[in-house]
């Protein structure tokens, strides 16, 4: 079926030539000089130095969405409890 087809649409059937070699740009891995692996034991001491260091600063925890959430709308009821009685007693005061 596609030896009927003509020369310009025959080309795109053609396989690629091969792709040229090209050494690695990076160093050979069995020449490679790189720090061993370890565990975390070898640093645990510095990482417990640390948190000493750390712990005479007082932490507060952080909000949380809920948290924030609940406040916003404690404030919203607040402020909409103040315009209501307060707030209305001012409006009259300045129209006046």
């Amino acid at each position: 079926m596609t030896a009927q087809l003509p020369p310009n649409l025959l080309a795109l059937f053609y396989p690629r030539p091969p792709l040229r070699y090209l050494p690695p740009t990076d160093h050979d891995p069995a020449k490679r000089h790189t720090m061993p692996i370890t565990g975390l034991a070898s640093v645990l001491a510095q990482a417990k130095e640390v948190d000493a260091k750390y712990k005479h600063l007082e932490t507060t925890p952080t909000e949380s969405a809920i948290e924030k959430r609940a406040r916003v709308k404690a404030e919203n009821r607040e402020k909409s409890e103040y315009m209501r009685t307060d707030g209305l007693k001012e409006c009259e005061l300045t129209n006046s």
